[in-house]
């Protein structure tokens, strides 16, 4: 089981200018790339999965408290020393939604 000689010429002419050191540091590229590949997958679907959280629950807790949510689905923020009838009339968004 080899390799066809079109093969070898082609990786010849790709890789045969190179020293050691250089395709060491192609490998190491390469293997950094992977990893940083599925590091952006991973970090991809965790977006995803917190993002389906935060509807299911500003979803439910919308049901729950007749609408305690802004519209970009965050629970209001009760300022200092503002009891709940009163911040009910102030609320405040944790944070502005994007757009």
């Amino acid at each position: 089981m080899g390799i066809s000689e079109a093969t070898f010429y082609n990786w010849k002419k790709k890789f045969g200018g190179m020293g050691v050191t250089k395709l060491r540091r192609l490998r190491q590229l390469e293997e950094e790339n992977q990893r940083l590949k599925r590091l952006v997958a991973d970090l991809s679907l965790d977006k995803v999965m917190l993002q389906e959280v935060i509807k299911k629950s500003s979803e439910a807790g919308s049901e729950a408290s007749g609408g305690a949510f802004s519209a970009g689905g965050l629970p209001y923020q009760c300022p200092t020393g503002m009891r709940t009838a009163d911040a009910e009339q102030n609320r405040l968004p944790l944070a502005e939604p994007a757009g």
